[in-house]
C-alpha cells in the first residue's frame, strides 16, 4: 500500500474514532458536503444571578471551506433541571437582547461571512412577573376608589419570586369587583395576588395551577385567625450579625367559589430579631416554627430592618427555614447540550452551570 493511501486511511479512522465536533451532513440543504461547526462548543457558567448570559458564534461553510451566505441553522434546547429548576431562553443575535427572544426550535441565518451570532440565557426560576392588568368591575355605582395589585409567582417549593410592579388602577364604585390579569411565569407552579390598597399591600389570596392567569378581587377574606408570631419559636444558626429581622404569617383558606386559596391579614408578627448576618445564606439562616390555624397554607413574611414587609412563601407545614433566597435564587450543578442543525450537519454545545 503506497504511504499517501496509508495516511489517508489513518486520517479517516482518527476522524472516525475521535471526539465529534464538526459533524458533515449528506447534504440536501443548504449544500452538499457543508460543515456546522462553533467557536465554542464546551461552555461554562458560573453562579448564577437572576439571569446568565452566553453569546455563541457559528459557523457554515461549504466542501470547499467558503462561506455560505443567507442559510438556515435551527437551535434547539431543553429544560435544564437542577434543584433550583432553571430553563434555557434563546436569542437571535448575541447578548440575550430580550426583544430577540425566540422559542426552541427557532431558525437563524447566516451572513456573508457565513457566521450565525446566537445567545442563550439561563433563568432560574421563577421570574419577576410584568405588572398585571386591572378590569373593573361593571356597572359600577358612584364613587372613585383607587386600587392596585402585584403579582409574584410561585416555584414548586412554594418560594416566592420577587413581586411584579404594582401600578395604580382607579374603579369607580364602593364595592370590589376587580379582574386581575397577568402573563403567565414558565414553570410556575402558583402564582401570589398581593394588594389593593397601596398603604398596606398584603397577600389576598393564592392561585394555584400553571395556566390561570386572572383573579377577582371581590374582597373575600378568610375568617381564620392566623398565626401570632409573638408566641413562635426562632433559631438562628450561624455567625451572629446586628441586622434586625422580623417575620409574620397569614393563613390561607380555600375558596369554593374561585377555586384560590384566600389569604387573611398578617398576623402579630414577632419581635425584631437583631442577631442575623446583613445577608442570610445556606450557613446563616433563621428556623421559624408556629401553632397551626386550620388553613390548608401559610404564608410567611419578613422585614429586614425598616423596610417593607416582603413574601417569601407559601407552604403547607408549620416551619420554614430562611436563607435569604427566593425562587429565582441560584441553581444547583447541571450540566445539558443545546443543538444546532443546517440540513443535515449538526453540532452539540455541552452548557454546564456550577
Amino acid at each position: 500500500m503506497k504511504v499517501l493511501t496509508k495516511i489517508a486511511l489513518i486520517l479517516i479512522l482518527t476522524l472516525l474514532t475521535a471526539p465529534v465536533l464538526l459533524l458533515k451532513g449528506c447534504g440536501n440543504t443548504p449544500t452538499y458536503g457543508s460543515t456546522l461547526s462553533a467557536t465554542q462548543t464546551t461552555v461554562s457558567l458560573s453562579s448564577i444571578a437572576g439571569e446568565t448570559c452566553y453569546t455563541g458564534n457559528l459557523i457554515l461553510v461549504d466542501v470547499n471551506l467558503s462561506p455560505l451566505n443567507g442559510m438556515p441553522i435551527q437551535m434547539y434546547g431543553s429544560f435544564a433541571a437542577p434543584r433550583t429548576p432553571a430553563r434555557y431562553r434563546f436569542y437571535d443575535g448575541g447578548f440575550c437582547q430580550e426583544g430577540n427572544y425566540r422559542p426552541s426550535g427557532f431558525t437563524g441565518y447566516t451572513n456573508q461571512s457565513g457566521n450565525y451570532k446566537f445567545s442563550i440565557g439561563v433563568v432560574a426560576i421563577t421570574n419577576k412577573p410584568v405588572a398585571p392588568t386591572v378590569t373593573c368591575g361593571d356597572p359600577p355605582p358612584a364613587g372613585d376608589n383607587p386600587y392596585t395589585y402585584q403579582i409574584a409567582a410561585l416555584d414548586y417549593n412554594g418560594e416566592a419570586s420577587p413581586a411584579s410592579e404594582a401600578p395604580l388602577y382607579s374603579c369607580l364604585g364602593g364595592a370590589i369587583n376587580n379582574t386581575v390579569s397577568w402573563l403567565s411565569v414558565e414553570r410556575a407552579t402558583g402564582y401570589a395576588i398581593i394588594g389593593r390598597s397601596s398603604s398596606a399591600m398584603q397577600l389576598l389570596a393564592v392561585v394555584p395551577g400553571t395556566s390561570t392567569a386572572t383573579y377577582t378581587d371581590t374582597g373575600a377574606v378568610t375568617t381564620l385567625t392566623p398565626p401570632d408570631l409573638s408566641a413562635g419559636t426562632f433559631t438562628f444558626t450561624g455567625t451572629a450579625g446586628t441586622t434586625s429581622y422580623q417575620y409574620a404569617i397569614a393563613v390561607l383558606d380555600p375558596s369554593v367559589v374561585t377555586g384560590a386559596h384566600i389569604a387573611s391579614a398578617r398576623g402579630v408578627p414577632s419581635a425584631v430579631i437583631a442577631t442575623g448576618s446583613a445577608s442570610l445564606s445556606t450557613s446563616n439562616y433563621f428556623t421559624l416554627a408556629w401553632a397551626a390555624a386550620g388553613g390548608s397554607y401559610y404564608a410567611v413574611y419578613r422585614k429586614i430592618g425598616g423596610g417593607a414587609w416582603t413574601l417569601l412563601a407559601v407552604v403547607s407545614g408549620l416551619t420554614y427555614i430562611d436563607t435569604g433566597t427566593a425562587a429565582n435564587s441560584t441553581p444547583s450543578t447541571f450540566s445539558d447540550t443545546v443543538f444546532a442543525t443546517s440540513g443535515t450537519s449538526a453540532i452539540g454545545i455541552s452548557l454546564t452551570v456550577n
